[in-house]
């Protein structure tokens, strides 16, 4: 319904420099998939192009590369009352299951209720991306281990221990 469309923008492009007809899906195809990129609306801003925390927020916490296991929304936030957290995760897969936590905390067992953009906790927010001293696109390098993703290069010659 109309009314219960909000603040969404979702506009999407395919990049690609030829022509692409295979799938991608073809064991004996030597053409890479292509990526199918989606500029998203992934939170709010204010006036001053500030995120929107809470009036009684003291202090920020930030996250990067929070991955989904271990976060500071569960571990720390309520050591912090008067706290906001901004976490970084450039992995789709994990930023939806840091999403998904943003529905019960919010509404309890209630389902299919709207939640505040980009909130996975009342204080804090997730965003999907990665944290650099240089701005602009970059590729992820994502490990096999998530928490191994980085935007460095693989060191091929590493190994542990």
């Amino acid at each position: 319904c109309r009314s219960c469309v909000t603040d969404l923008m979702l506009s999407v492009i395919v990049v690609s420099s030829r022509q692409h007809t295979n799938s991608g899906t073809d064991k004996g195809s030597s053409e890479q998939p292509l990526p199918l990129i989606a500029p998203v609306h992934i939170a709010q801003l204010d006036h001053t192009r500030s995120l929107l925390m809470p009036s009684s927020t003291r202090s920020v916490l930030m996250e990067i590369g929070c991955s989904d296991y271990d976060t500071l929304d569960e571990v720390a936030l309520e050591h912090y009352p008067r706290s906001f957290l901004i976490s970084f995760e450039p992995l789709l897969e994990k930023y939806a299951a840091l999403l998904a936590r943003g529905n019960f905390r919010v509404h309890g067992s209630r389902r299919d209720q709207s939640v505040p953009l980009a909130h996975h906790h009342p204080r804090g927010m997730v965003l999907p991306l990665a944290v650099s001293t240089a701005g602009g696109s970059m590729t992820l390098t994502v490990g096999r281990n998530a928490g191994c993703s980085s935007l460095y290069s693989v060191n091929q010659g590493s190994s542990w221990g």
